[in-house]
């Protein structure tokens, strides 16, 4: 029993190792790691368990005070368990979409999958796997840069429940120190979010992690939210995605060019293809009215015009007036 409760508590150890470059786990760290899979054990136990585990694994300490423990650079790390030919496609394919999506640092921590999933591809009839995908994004906007420490940081602070103390710098304005309580996280278009309580505001608020020039984690605990708080409710509302909580039918009349289209990816489960002309058709569905809506409408152009519900219509129309007003007057440089 005893060899046995070894095996598995060495072996956690090494599940929770970061690779280089991506913090490291102290001793007590781990210890509390350990804990919370029910591998209750001392601190020495765990120091002569790291010193074993250095003498057969590619892992290494650092010199800093605490010591700190992460995998050898370039290092495999262990694998378990084996690692299907398909579930290896999957990720792959989900890191390639989210190339667009995420942070670059937030993908640098995801290597070690990557690298893992190419090898278990290595020798298959997948390896050249590449040569037949092609992922695409229709993303304007790059993702903005984050350093590694800064993530490590803020993921830190949410784990240990401690404040954090940051110097940031909101849009036109200059660097300002709050001390914060992270609540949560949110990613929207490649941008990170902290949703977070300053000790200078009454009411949580949106802090875009790019724009933090300096963070550290405080000794003093985070404060926690009321029960009627609800993340998703927060963020929505904050980065203005919903215009209410209630849905709207919406009538559109589209071209019959995108009608396939619409069929392929329906606006909603109770999509109702209706009338079909010779160059028009009506389509209604029950949607959410967001500003992602007015962005999708908008970019069909002419061959898309909202008929329901009026609020709605109006709101387009004078939207749509302004930009022409705008495009009628050409540039000095075309004169």
């Amino acid at each position: 029993m005893r060899d046995e409760m070894q095996f598995f508590r060495r072996l956690a150890i090494l599940q929770h190792l970061p690779q280089a470059g991506h913090g490291k786990r102290t001793v007590m760290q781990l210890q509390k790691r350990l804990s919370e899979m029910n591998q209750q054990t001392t601190l020495r136990t765990i120091q002569r368990d790291l010193i074993w585990l250095e003498r057969h694994y590619p892992i290494a300490c650092d010199d800093g005070n605490p010591h700190g423990w992460f995998w050898a650079h370039q290092s495999p790390g262990i694998q378990a368990p084996y690692l299907e030919p398909s579930a290896a496609l999957a990720i792959l394919l989900g890191l390639e979409e989210m190339q667009y999506l995420l942070p670059r640092s937030l993908l640098e921590d995801l290597e070690i999958y990557r690298q893992q999933a190419e090898r278990a591809l290595a020798h298959t009839t997948l390896a050249n796997w590449r040569k037949h995908v092609v992922v695409l994004s229709d993303s304007v906007q790059k993702a903005p840069r984050l350093s590694p420490n800064l993530l490590m940081q803020l993921a830190e602070s949410i784990e240990i429940s401690k404040q954090v103390t940051i110097q940031y710098r909101a849009v036109n304005q200059s660097i300002k120190n709050h001390v914060l309580s992270i609540w949560g996280l949110a990613l929207r278009d490649g941008v990170l979010y902290m949703v977070g309580k300053s000790q200078n505001h009454a009411e949580p608020a949106l802090f875009a992690a790019h724009r933090i020039a300096h963070i550290e984690i405080m000794q003093e605990s985070a404060s926690q939210p009321t029960a009627a708080f609800v993340l998703q409710d927060f963020v929505r509302s904050s980065l203005q995605l919903s215009r209410g909580s209630e849905k709207i039918l919406l009538r559109l009349q589209i071209d019959k060019s995108l009608l396939r289209l619409i069929q392929e990816r329906p606006l909603s489960s109770d999509q109702v293809i209706g009338k079909i002309g010779r160059r028009w058709c009506e389509v209604s569905a029950q949607v959410e009215n967001t500003e992602a809506l007015r962005w999708w409408i908008l970019s069909f152009g002419e061959n898309l015009r909202v008929l329901e519900p009026p609020a709605l219509f109006m709101e387009l129309r004078e939207r749509t007036r302004t930009m022409a007003a705008m495009y009628n007057r050409l540039p000095k440089s075309h004169a």
